[in-house]
């Protein structure tokens, strides 16, 4: 693909809830990348590992106020809303030292961070808003009132210039463009991942992920029990670990996930954003578990069951590695082509249209 020749710098703020929002900024921020002469300013409070390009200009900073998850399932509701009337809305001074640092940027996009949104206004910089959800609609349904906070929220989003919707979205109000599931691409092939595992290609490989919340996998030793597959194991520990059909692997490890997606021949994970995408464009069959309280996961759910090849498991099953009975339901499913193109690159499309 051809690039432009002018330079453009785009200010990148990027939600700490998990590591989904970082994931789908990343798929953005590699196909402009591929497509434009483009440096980034990222702003969040994800780790900087996590971003495996190099024209990033990293800066930490807690860009919203998430959710406060006591595992990857469970919110402590009664923490988030503390959190919240004791950081928003935003101090003025917060506001006004972002914007003196985003001022000269071509375009600020946010990734769902409202901090990213007035500051962008504070500037003068136009804002574009990536969402599948956004703040005001989720505290309003898990609160079940218009507290201060989601009227801040509510205000914040009239702030935005340009709102892009990605599907699988949570709800149906203002936006400017909608665009199909926005994910990483795999960059090696099936077997090069497998052979790099230890594992053959002739192996039945399942990949576990509970996304970016570390959590406990009580059931790992029942894994063991199931020789005739293979495991990996996703947000354990701080080292790689491999034992007979099973290997660990940490949060920061040496693997590109979207690689390990595509080399395994069915992936159980936690129902967010991010991994949904990615297995949804990888056409990889899945077991799925939501968050029982949070608002998104009916959505999420409904976008699943009817786009993805797919069954739900329990969080009780999940819990006490019953879950393992349905390995061979999901091993059934059918591996699907996907035939939409990743909404990655009607993203980079728009961005392209607003600065060049």
């Amino acid at each position: 693909m051809n690039k432009s020749n002018n330079r453009i710098n785009i200010a990148y703020f990027i939600s700490s809830h998990g590591f989904g929002h970082a994931a789908r900024a990343t798929a953005v921020m590699q196909y402009l990348s591929s497509s434009i002469d483009v440096t980034f300013d990222v702003y969040t409070a994800v780790p900087e590992w996590f971003f495996p390009l190099e024209n990033i200009n990293y800066n930490y900073l807690a860009t919203d106020t998430e959710i406060t998850q006591t595992s990857p399932l469970s919110e402590d509701l009664v923490e988030t809303k503390r959190k919240l009337d004791e950081s928003i809305p935003y101090d003025e001074a917060l506001i006004i030292e972002v914007a003196e640092k985003i001022k000269k940027s071509s375009i600020v996009i946010s990734d769902i961070s409202p901090l990213g949104i007035v500051a962008a206004k504070k500037a003068g910089v136009h804002s574009v808003l990536i969402e599948n959800f956004t703040w005001d609609w989720l505290f309003e349904l898990y609160f079940q009132k218009k507290s201060s906070s989601v009227k801040y929220f509510e205000y914040v989003n009239t702030l935005v210039d340009t709102h892009i919707k990605t599907a699988p979205y949570c709800d149906d109000k203002k936006y400017d463009y909608i665009i199909n599931p926005i994910s990483r691409i795999p960059h090696r092939k099936r077997d090069v991942i497998r052979d790099q595992t230890g594992f053959s290609k002739n192996d039945t490989i399942l990949l576990i992920s509970m996304g970016g919340v570390k959590g406990e996998y009580p059931f790992i030793e029942k894994l063991l029990t199931y020789p005739q597959y293979k495991f990996i194991v996703m947000g354990v520990g701080k080292k790689e670990f491999q034992e007979n059909n099973i290997l660990l692997l940490p949060q920061n490890h040496r693997y590109y996930h979207p690689d390990l997606i595509e080399a395994s021949d069915a992936a159980i994970y936690k129902g967010g954003y991010s991994t949904i995408s990615e297995c949804y464009n990888a056409g990889i069959p899945s077991g799925v578990i939501y968050r029982e309280l949070s608002p998104e996961s009916a959505p999420l759910k409904r976008f699943v069951d009817n786009n993805m090849s797919s069954c739900t498991i329990k969080n009780s099953d999940w819990e006490n590695g019953n879950w393992l009975k349905q390995l061979p339901q999901i091993l059934n499913l059918k591996r699907v082509s996907v035939e939409t193109p990743n909404g990655s690159i009607r993203v980079s499309e728009i961005i392209q249209e607003l600065t060049l």
